[in-house]
């Protein structure tokens, strides 16, 4: 994906790329042109490699790369925030599946523990909970990592029930 940056009073756009794989960020600055349409060139971060020049002179491009480390904090933190927030997706994600897979076992374990409290305030006393044969087994089967054979919850339908 492609963000702006800047925009100079000569029409100059400064736009970037998210945090590529391999650690670099490229800076595209576009400049219109009545004769050439436009001039344009990238700076590959951080090693502020110019490559791919069209139209721009040395001395321009040296001022480009001077805007370019000046604003240099501004897409870094930019980029490490994009990056975070796909990391944080990712680990929602993960964390989801988790929730799929235990959430059998919990919503049968909680129905096991709301119904050993109905008993006992109807009979008056406290007895001692015991999980019932069934849910026993799928406690079990938790445990050793087996999935349980039931139902998996979509927590983005129960979420939008509430």
């Amino acid at each position: 994906m492609i963000y702006p940056l800047l925009s100079l009073y000569d029409g100059t756009e400064f736009t970037y790329t998210d945090l590529q794989d391999d650690g670099k960020i490229i800076v595209y600055v576009e400049t219109p042109d009545v004769i050439d349409g436009f001039h344009s060139l990238e700076c590959v971060l951080p090693d502020y490699a110019i490559r791919n020049v069209q139209g721009y002179s040395e001395s321009k491009q040296n001022k480009i790369l001077e805007i370019i480390k000046n604003n240099v904090d501004k897409i870094m933190a930019q980029c490490v925030t994009f990056k975070e927030y796909a990391t944080l997706i990712n680990q929602i994600e993960e964390l989801t599946k988790k929730v799929e897979f235990y959430g059998d076992s919990v919503e049968l374990l909680l129905e096991e523990i709301v119904d050993f409290r109905l008993e006992s305030i109807g009979e008056g006393k406290a007895k001692p909970f015991e999980l019932s044969p069934e849910a026993e087994a799928l406690m079990q089967r938790n445990i050793k990592g087996e999935r349980p054979a039931s139902r998996i919850i979509d927590l983005r339908q129960s979420s939008s029930k509430e």
